[in-house]
């Protein structure tokens, strides 16, 4: 009997302890729940952010070109709704795009650059400084939902007109489906809470969580729907713990050590695969979390470094317009503007393209190292930068090979202004020559082109035609910096 009721008593007090350690245990699992819940959102919020700060650094880098300005002070309807296309074809993503004067009445036909009365509304309100819900979302056409970006274009005399780009909701979902995580589901809303969009597909019982946090640099909300953490595991495992110690009191010991070896062995599987999920970049909160607390604690950590790596990834895809040696444009930036400057010709004066090489480049690198290499490479960007103008255009196209592109110069101004340049950088780097270098390094090969549309048939030929001069220079007799302008007969 006193066996009986020593056993009744361990069990019900081991009951009572369980039940508190238990409740305790999960708290602290729902706060850890919540907290990871904040952290889903916080990421998927930064994410449709950083999307809308893209787009806008793009509208931004328009509305600061001279062209633009032009297009609004000069040009026919007829040409700002052909630029309108362009964009449109450009940028992945745009839905309509126009330009208005500083009243925001838009320039040309607004239903031809897919520009409807509710954003004709929001780009009049803009245009006059009004309190407007930025960036306004138009969901009134089923499957034409979009939103709104728009910039105030200005010149030396002030104020011109309004920049509108108008970006298809589906690329904003697009993102919000790349952070979804598990049974979430995740809601992008209006400022004033009407739904634009949802994704997950999750079917959620009663027992929900719902949170809400605004969009960075936007009035938008995003709001999280996941599931709230459950105890129900736990009171199971209490009961087949106070059962078992009924039955098998002499080998509660056994059992317990056994059980804690089969969670230790699995949680530090689970350990691994998470840490070899971020390694490979397929970070993945849906993964169990250890149930042993000295193992969970060091997952703060490795929580860390995934939002780290996350992070990098998208500082990397802005700055993928810049050349990160020289800090010039890159080749993709090149391609673009280039291909605005060419249509611009059609109606405008000529642009000039300088497609400019270092000479005897293998041999300097051999000579002073890739580090000796990149210092040259860094010097003639920064002599490119200083004897251009702000409106001129100067990217590293790759290895030791740049491009110019000038503005407002003419052809026969060409041979003086290429001249001097050569001159001057000769003269910049005689006092850094190095010994084992022969006189013929460090010195560049130009080659120049007219961008013409109506001269030549398409800007691939621009290029050719530009490299071809520069091949020609660097085949030219001579120690020093040298240029060779291709023929031009408009």
């Amino acid at each position: 009997m006193l066996m009986v009721n020593l056993l009744i008593a361990v069990t019900i007090g081991s009951s009572v302890i369980g039940l508190y350690l238990l409740k305790e245990h999960y708290s602290t699992e729902e706060q850890r729940h919540e907290a990871e819940a904040h952290g889903r959102l916080n990421q998927a919020a930064n994410a449709i952010g950083n999307q809308v700060r893209f787009y806008q650094g793009i509208v931004d880098l328009l509305v600061s070109r001279s062209s633009t300005a032009d297009l609004i002070a000069f040009s026919e309807p007829g040409e700002t709704q052909q630029w309108s296309l362009r964009i449109r074809n450009l940028l992945p993503g745009a839905f309509g795009a126009a330009l208005a004067d500083h009243h925001g009445e838009i320039i040309g036909d607004p239903l031809a650059q897919r520009i409807g009365p509710a954003c004709q509304s929001d780009l009049h309100r803009f245009a006059r400084g009004q309190s407007l819900n930025y960036p306004p979302f138009h969901l009134d056409v089923a499957g034409l939902e979009h939103f709104d970006l728009m910039g105030k274009v200005g010149s030396q005399d002030g104020e011109e007109g309004v920049l509108l780009i108008s970006f298809h909701v589906h690329n904003l979902l697009q993102q919000l489906q790349e952070v979804l995580s598990g049974s979430d589901i995740l809601i992008l809303r209006t400022a004033d809470g009407a739904e634009v969009g949802r994704v997950g597909n999750a079917e959620l019982s009663h027992t929900v969580l719902s949170h809400t946090q605004l969009v960075p640099g936007t009035d938008w909300q995003l709001q999280l729907i996941t599931r709230t953490s459950s105890g129900h595991n736990f009171y199971q495992q209490l009961i087949v713990f106070n059962l078992a110690l009924v039955l098998l009191f002499a080998l509660v010991v056994a059992y317990n050590t056994r059980r804690f070896s089969r969670l230790l062995n699995a949680d530090m599987k689970t350990l691994h695969r998470r840490i070899a999920s971020v390694l490979e970049g397929k970070f993945d909160k849906s993964e169990n979390l250890p149930k042993v607390e000295e193992l969970g604690s060091i997952m703060p950590e490795i929580d860390k470094l995934a939002q780290a790596l996350l992070q990098q990834r998208e500082e990397l895809r802005e700055q993928t317009l810049s050349d990160p040696l020289t800090g010039l444009r890159n080749r993709r930036y090149f391609d673009v503007v280039i291909g605005h400057i060419f249509e611009h010709s059609r109606r405008h004066s000529p642009a000039i393209l300088l497609i400019i090489d270092l000479n005897r480049f293998k041999l300097v690198n051999d000579t002073l190292g890739h580090e000796g290499g990149d210092r040259q490479l860094k010097m003639l960007a920064t002599h490119l930068r200083g004897n251009t103008r702000a409106s001129d255009e100067v990217a590293r196209l790759g290895g030791d090979e740049f491009a110019v592109i000038l503005q407002d110069i003419s052809y026969p101004g060409l041979d003086e202004f290429l001249d001097n340049f050569c001159r001057q950088f000769d003269r910049q780097i005689s006092t850094r020559r190095h010994d084992q270098l022969p006189v013929d390094a460090l010195t560049v090969s130009i080659g120049a082109a007219v961008i013409d549309a109506a001269y030549y048939p398409d800007v691939n030929e621009v290029i050719h035609t530009a490299d071809l001069a520069m091949y020609r220079a660097k085949a030219a007799d001579g120690k020093g910096s040298r240029y060779h302008i291709a023929a031009y007969h408009p």
